[in-house]
């Protein structure tokens, strides 16, 4: 697939492509929900994707430089952790680990791909500098306000395309919103990331790698790795609108 190039507006953390072509990488997308936890908390979980415009595109890895260090900030709430675990672990799809700890649902993990775990299997995301205890190192509850890597990050082998298995847009829970980049039809989950509700969830991947075809691709804060999402998220729709009010309200004041 041939990459077009096109200018993309920032706009409540998608990208809002302008121009009549669509662009193979079409910007972060969020899905966000509220859960009361067991413990009282009242939370906001956000899911991360990195959205395309073909099924047969796929991210590889994101990783953190010196010069484009791989951010998370939760808004200075801290990130939710709902417990430690030798290997870090995203079990919302383990029933049985659920039942054991009922807030492990939303428990904060960095994945590519997957919703369900790392713990080991050659093709499950493997960590590099990110870990469990970079959100907590104290145990569960709310932990790091801010996780930061300038050397590492995480990376998947095989690359991982959407699948049937991981539908996108995904399955929402009720009272759920989902926003995405215009042009958006596939998507590759990065992530769930939980925080404190009402604080923003928002950084930068650093260096995204992802497979436009046969293609590699290198995302940056140059062409698309900048995030922020607040609940509740404004529709698809709303951020269009909102950009090319944007853009008149610019032509006004230039005029």
């Amino acid at each position: 697939m041939k990459v077009k190039t096109l200018t993309l507006a920032s706009v409540a953390g998608s990208l809002v492509l302008a121009g009549t072509s669509s662009a193979a990488f079409t910007g972060l997308a969020a899905t966000s929900q509220t859960k009361t936890l067991t413990t009282g908390e009242i939370v906001d979980i956000f899911e991360l994707y990195a959205t395309f415009d073909s099924p047969s595109d796929s991210v590889s890895a994101i990783g953190g430089t010196p010069l484009f260090p791989n951010i998370l900030n939760s808004g200075g709430s801290g990130f939710y952790q709902a417990t430690i675990f030798s290997a870090h672990q995203n079990t919302a799809n383990n029933s049985g680990a659920v039942g054991q700890v009922p807030n492990l649902n939303a428990d904060s993990f960095l994945s590519i791909g997957l919703r369900q775990g790392f713990a080991g299997a050659p093709t499950l995301p493997t960590i590099q500098n990110f870990n469990f205890a970079a959100f907590n190192p104290a145990g569960a509850g709310f932990g790091s306000a801010t996780v930061v890597t300038t050397n590492g990050g995480w990376l998947v082998s095989p690359f991982i395309p959407v699948t049937a298995a991981q539908p996108y847009p995904p399955p929402l829970p009720v009272g759920a919103t989902f926003s995405a980049p215009a042009g958006a039809t596939h998507g590759v989950i990065l992530g769930q990331f939980t925080v404190a509700t009402g604080n923003t969830f928002s950084g930068d991947l650093g260096q995204l790698s992802v497979f436009i075809g046969a293609n590699n691709l290198v995302i940056d804060n140059t062409s698309g790795s900048l995030f922020s999402f607040t609940r509740p998220l404004p529709a698809p729709g709303a951020l269009a609108l909102l950009g090319l009010a944007g853009l008149a309200g610019t032509r006004r004041r230039r005029g």
